[in-house]
């Protein structure tokens, strides 16, 4: 039986990866900073949950440490992350760090301590990471989440050279908008009075779909499932309508004219 190791878990992309995998037979180590909180999914067969909060440098050590001694870990999936909308002046010091902390910081630390894993053992191993539709073009109001995706691209970009030699693969995934399970998810807003207008614009095109398609959730598990199974030499996926059409418009148009493309919408 597999093992797959997901960071994030509780998140709504974390519980619809978990059943994915479970449905085809693997083995699900889970961490979420608060466990006892997902009682059902704590009672299915073959799911073993741990605490981990990943700014906690401490207890990613212990933790990680705790799971790589119990379980031979095939596939390792961080789905952990935070958003945060409005305009970037209005954003305070603390809101910055703490996306970077969550969004960037969590993802490198917990992935080092993977990727040693993996070398030393000496087996395939596969390194995924959640990327955004925002890594493909940067939407208004969106600045430092799209500043921490997009760097997320360029480490995965870079360390998948890295470690191709020694059979661990890394790959993105990228989804889009996806419906929010009760009770996960964390978003903030901030607002300025001078940024009203751009605020109605974006609203309108969250309403009417010009900039967002929310899919299922499994919709969105199953490409992961896809990228942690199908043995191809590819970086990045991108799962559900909007992040795949906002791939290929990039490709279409390319960089600036896309950017273009998406300021015209936004005010027109």
């Amino acid at each position: 039986m597999k093992p797959i190791f997901i960071v994030g878990v509780s998140g709504t992309l974390g519980q619809a990866t978990a059943r994915v995998f479970l449905a085809q037979g693997w083995r699900v180590i889970g961490t979420t900073r608060h466990p006892d909180k997902l009682t059902e999914l704590s009672k299915l067969e073959n799911v073993k949950l741990f605490q981990l909060d990943v700014t906690n440098v401490e207890q990613i050590e212990e933790t990680i440490e705790q799971i790589i001694h119990r379980y031979a870990i095939d596939v390792y999936f961080n789905t952990v992350g935070q958003a945060l909308i409005g305009p970037f002046e209005c954003y305070t010091d603390e809101h910055i760090k703490d996306l970077i902390e969550i969004n960037l910081l969590g993802v490198l630390r917990i992935s080092k301590y993977i990727i040693k894993y993996f070398r030393e053992r000496k087996r395939p191993g596969v390194v995924l990471v959640t990327s955004s539709a925002a890594a493909v073009a940067a939407p208004a109001l969106t600045s430092v989440y799209c500043a921490t995706k997009w760097a997320i691209e360029g480490w995965a970009e870079s360390v998948s050279h890295e470690l191709a030699p020694l059979g661990i693969a890394v790959k993105t995934v990228s989804p889009g908008g996806i419906h929010t399970l009760s009770g996960t998810g964390s978003l903030t807003w901030v607002n300025h009075d001078a940024y009203v207008n751009l605020l109605k614009a974006v609203m309108a095109g969250f309403d009417d779909n010009r900039f967002i398609t929310y899919s299922d959730p499994y919709v969105i598990a199953n490409v992961v499932y896809e990228a942690a199974t199908d043995d191809k030499d590819q970086l990045r996926y991108f799962a559900g309508p909007d992040a795949s059409s906002a791939q290929a418009l990039r490709q279409e148009f390319e960089a600036e004219g896309h950017r273009k493309l998406l300021r015209d919408t936004l005010f027109n």
